[in-house]
């Protein structure tokens, strides 16, 4: 962070809002800077850290273009994407749904070009409905079972092989079937298991009601 952050009074709504207003003002380093201080301050295992991190990324890519790195902005594309999916539409006011396909777009864009002779429109805004933050999130799955399977999916999202063991049996686990994402991945929904069945969950869409 290159500034202190006012925790005073509902400071994670305030943040939040900031960091969309940074957003769709061109601001986006700014914007990631937002809302990388509300993720630092999330549990892990909790739905809203990978949300804030799906959002953080798709900033930081956009910096990343305009700084000339469109590879490093690629992967943080295809990154935010695996992060997202499983939100429905409307998880903290924001829809999810209408921006996965401006993501795939991006990564499409990025195969063929750098990037920065993109049309004005790709550079797209992102909005917040409702009670923004404050919208109703399931709490964290505080078992062994549910830390473990939110460990395994970050490290699966982040493009990181997945080290994280299965705590009945200690086997790594797996998202579908895999220890690593592949380097193109189209898929809208992921199993994270223990190989010997102890540990089972579906991330997909709805996960997160």
């Amino acid at each position: 962070m290159t500034h202190a952050i006012d925790r005073t009074g509902d400071w994670r709504a305030r943040l939040f809002l900031e960091g969309f207003d940074l957003f769709n003002r061109g601001k986006r380093f700014e914007a990631h800077e937002e809302w990388e201080a509300m993720w630092l301050e999330e549990p892990k295992g909790h739905p809203n850290r990978l949300f804030l991190q799906g959002l953080i990324q798709i900033a930081a890519a956009f910096h990343r273009i305009e700084t000339s790195f469109p590879r490093a902005a690629w992967r943080l594309f295809r990154s935010a994407r695996r992060k997202l999916i499983p939100y429905r539409s409307g998880y903290k006011g924001v829809d999810v749904g209408a921006l996965i396909p401006l993501l795939d777009g991006w990564l499409e864009r990025l195969a063929v070009s750098d990037g920065r002779g993109a049309p004005p429109d790709a550079w797209f805004r992102m909005e917040v409905s409702g009670r923004g933050w404050n919208e109703p999130a399931r709490e964290a799955d505080g078992t062994a079972a549910g830390q473990a399977v939110a460990r395994a999916f970050e490290q699966y999202s982040s493009d990181r092989t997945v080290r994280t063991g299965c705590p009945t049996c200690g086997a790594e686990l797996e998202v579908n079937g895999r220890s690593r994402a592949p380097e193109h991945d189209t898929e809208t929904a992921w199993r994270v298991a223990c190989p010997a069945g102890c540990v089972e969950a579906t991330i997909a869409e709805g996960a997160a009601r």
